[in-house]
């Protein structure tokens, strides 16, 4: 839901900020609500689409894996106990946005309420012809009209009926009430972005223009319209899903009716947008986006666990030096994360970073060290180890396979051998046989590194030969 909102804000502030660069201060009125309705509904529907002819790469998206973390603060206390802190930001911007959104739909539902109690409590009197029903009111309340209904007061009424009804009928006529209702929509999915506030001002300015302009073409004067406006001025209406007679800023209104009718070529300004669109779909037009996403959000709670992981093991008393080989075999299965792990180790401790350094140091295998690893007894024994202990493979034989076989692995500081992979083969079951005899070796004298006993990588080959 937070990525659809945050899509839908995307594409609305693309495609709404040129028409306000271009297109608000012209006198097409009609064409210019219709424009800010379309935004608002792909604002709305483009984010669930799915254009992959218009994503930019051809290829898919190669994903590097994006860590977001929060610096961990692990506070030892003076019996020794670790805490951890942990804040999933994702989790905190989601419920932030549901809080928001919840907040202002129970706002805009409350406006509405107390709209549909303005119309009716007080009443005079109504009248219903053609469909729409005029409410008239003994308060002095400003003249609006939401839907099928005109609420006007008496004092209104009896000096200026026709050109006020004129006008929220031009508003009826226009079905303004629903642009206004989706207009809140979209403030509600994007509460938070200050473009969502000013297109539904612009909007409603567009509105009045429109009314306006159906005030003046019935016949009503000019001068006496804007005279009538000027006294009314003063009046305004609180109603947020209403079309209020008063609404719009006076200035503007009024240099609207008097500016010169827009040339019509000047629409295809709005041409504009097509490009302004396209750009938007592309940037969103691949699903891998939101596999990024969803990637991210997976890596995230993985590193909190690690980070639990290590306060866990702390709060237990485990030496640093064991804590250190647990977390070195954890980044062995998890090697995606393997430098979030160092880092945390880091932020964590310093007694376990240095057991983990050393332990990550006793993992470094040696290809070259001063003194190497000797299989106990020396070459000859192990010329004789390999001579009683290979059986050539009878399918080999049979075939008259034959060759070397080249044998790569690893003699662990205790001596043990491990890691044992073929680096040239022969034949599937050469290479097998070699394998299981070379894994099968007793342990070795291990190699020395300034006195100490390191991991080294060795290569043993081994031939095969048919009798």
């Amino acid at each position: 839901m937070l990525a659809y909102a945050i899509k839908s804000a995307i594409f609305l502030s693309m495609m709404y900020i040129p028409y306000m660069l271009m297109l608000r201060k012209e006198s097409f009125f009609h064409f210019n609500r219709i424009l800010l309705v379309c935004i608002m509904l792909l604002s709305l529907i483009l984010p669930l689409c799915d254009f992959h002819a218009l994503s930019i790469e051809n290829n898919p998206i190669q994903h590097g894996m994006i860590v977001i973390g929060t610096p961990t603060a692990v506070v030892e206390s003076a019996n020794n106990v670790t805490t951890i802190e942990e804040i999933n930001w994702f989790a905190v911007a989601f419920y932030v946005y549901i809080i928001g959104m919840a907040a202002t739909f129970i706002w805009k539902m409350v406006q509405l309420a107390v709209l549909y109690g303005t119309i009716r409590n007080g009443v005079l009197w109504k009248d219903e012809q053609y469909g729409t029903t005029t409410y008239c009111h003994a308060q002095d309340i400003a003249p609006f009209s939401w839907l099928n209904t005109i609420v006007i007061s008496e004092d209104d009424y009896n000096k200026n009926a026709t050109e006020i009804l004129r006008h929220e009928m031009g508003h009826i006529e226009h079905h303004h009430s629903y642009d206004i209702i989706l207009v809140n929509i979209v403030q509600t999915i994007q509460w938070w972005n200050p473009l969502a506030w000013i297109i539904a001002s612009s909007l409603r300015d567009v509105h009045e223009y429109e009314a306006d302009d159906a005030v003046l073409t019935s016949g009503v004067n000019i001068r006496q319209y804007q005279t009538l406006l000027i006294r009314k001025a003063i009046a305004n209406t609180n109603y947020a899903f209403a079309n209020s007679f008063n609404h719009s800023l006076l200035k503007k209104r009024i240099t609207m009716m008097d500016r010169a009718k827009s040339n019509p070529w000047m629409r295809t300004k709005a041409l504009l947008l097509i490009p302004v669109s396209a750009i938007a779909l592309s940037a969103f037009a691949t699903p891998d986006l939101n596999v990024l996403a969803e990637k991210v959000m997976e890596t995230n709670e993985k590193i909190i666990r690690i980070r639990k992981t290590l306060a866990y093991l702390q709060t237990l008393r485990i030496p640093p030096y064991e804590i250190a080989r647990i977390l070195a075999e954890r980044k062995e299965r998890e090697k995606k994360y393997a430098e979030e792990i160092r880092e945390t180790i880091k932020l964590n401790s310093g007694k376990v970073s240095q057991a983990y350094n050393v332990v990550e140091e006793e993992k470094q295998a040696y290809d070259v060290v001063e003194e190497m690893p000797k299989f106990p007894g020396g070459m000859q024994a192990l010329i004789q180890y390999l001579t009683k202990t290979i059986k050539y493979p009878e399918e080999s034989e049979a075939k008259g396979e034959q060759g070397r076989v080249v044998c790569t692995f690893v003699v662990e500081a205790d001596g043990k051998v491990s890691n044992t992979m073929i680096a040239k083969g022969v034949a599937p079951a050469l290479d097998k046989e070699a394998e299981r005899v070379v894994s099968s070796m007793p342990n070795w004298i291990p190699g020395k590194q300034n006195g100490q006993n390191v991991r080294v990588n060795y290569t043993l080959p081994i031939t095969f030969v048919v009798n």
